[in-house]
């Protein structure tokens, strides 16, 4: 009798002093945030499947790249370089975005006007990202490479 106690106090002793593994927390990695360089631009093509031609994007020769840069805070900014004359001019808009799923909306305010873009992401590595939003009636694919 004493041995089958001595057993289970063992073991309850055993059991009970043993650490939860429940109270580990693990970090998601973060491939969303950061400078994003537009490389490639796509269309759909209808014939004779629909598939996606993608062309290189064009930035003007003596410019910046174009880029996206998404901040672990949900802020981000966006700058479309272009010539003028001998000089380059960014055009730039800062604002929020929110990140649901597979969307990325984009919110900002240009030229006092209140605009909202959502594009849906459909391949995300650490350095490469593939979007694809409908502005004005048209489905366009952006790929982007992390600079």
């Amino acid at each position: 009798m004493n041995k089958l106690f001595l057993y289970l106090a063992s073991l309850s002793f055993i059991l009970l002093s043993c650490e939860s593994d429940n109270d580990i927390t693990y970090a998601t990695p973060d491939y969303i945030s950061g400078k994003w360089v537009f490389s490639k631009i796509g269309t759909i093509n209808p014939q004779p499947v629909y598939s996606v031609i993608y062309q290189d994007y064009q930035n003007d020769a003596n410019c910046d790249k174009d880029n996206l840069t998404l901040n672990p805070d949900t802020t981000f900014s966006s700058n479309d370089f272009a010539a003028q004359g001998l000089s380059c001019v960014n055009t730039s808009i800062n604002g929020s975005y929110t990140l649901v799923n597979k969307d990325i909306t984009l919110s900002y305010t240009q030229d006092n006007v209140p605009t909202i873009e959502t594009y849906t992401i459909t391949a995300l590595t650490y350095t490469e990202l593939t979007i694809v939003g409908n502005q004005n009636g048209t489905t366009t694919f952006y790929k982007l490479v992390r600079e």
